[in-house]
């Protein structure tokens, strides 16, 4: 059985989504609590990866499994054992055909920016601080140039595995 998962988490703390040598990881949180349920290691399969530091509202990952589980219990299952700052929004049955790296759709983005007179430590994980006044509309017009197709060679590891890297962005502002 294919187990599709719909995830959140503040990712101050994390060193990312993957598995790292040693640090703690999203990936680490979830495969452990697996391993537990299953005694055995059962490795997931996220739709994207995420760098130190970064939040997800929505991010997906599936595992397989031939433990027979609803989907709401697996949703509590992993909730009592996650940490507080990861949530299981959603888990759902799919088809064995599916990859959540290679069916997804499409992502998104978001950067938040703060202004002030000063520093607030309630948003420092959160959002990004800029003490300077910015241009709104001079910003979306220099976005704009960021919508269509592009190779983003440039922005990607010499190890990675993916072989295209041109994608389209839909939306920029």
């Amino acid at each position: 059985m294919r187990i599709l998962v719909n995830i959140s988490y503040q990712g101050s703390q994390f060193l990312g989504f993957q598995i790292q040598q040693q640090g703690r990881t999203v990936q680490q949180q979830f495969e452990k609590i697996l391993k537990r349920m299953h005694r055995r290691h059962v490795r997931i399969h996220p739709s994207s990866r995420t760098d130190r530091g970064v939040h997800a509202y929505e991010q997906f990952f599936h595992f397989d499994t031939e433990l027979n589980i609803e989907p709401k219990q697996w949703k509590y299952a992993m909730n009592r054992a996650l940490p507080d700052d990861i949530y299981v929004n959603d888990v759902q049955h799919v088809d064995y055909q599916f990859h959540c790296r290679y069916d997804c759709v499409g992502k998104r983005y978001r950067y938040r920016v703060y202004q002030g007179s000063h520093r607030n430590p309630f948003e420092c994980w959160l959002k990004t601080f800029i003490k300077e006044d910015f241009d709104y509309s001079k910003m979306n017009e220099a976005a704009k140039h960021f919508i269509g197709t592009h190779d983003f060679t440039g922005f990607c590891s010499q190890k990675t595995e993916v072989e295209s890297k041109v994608r389209t962005l839909y939306q920029s502002e």
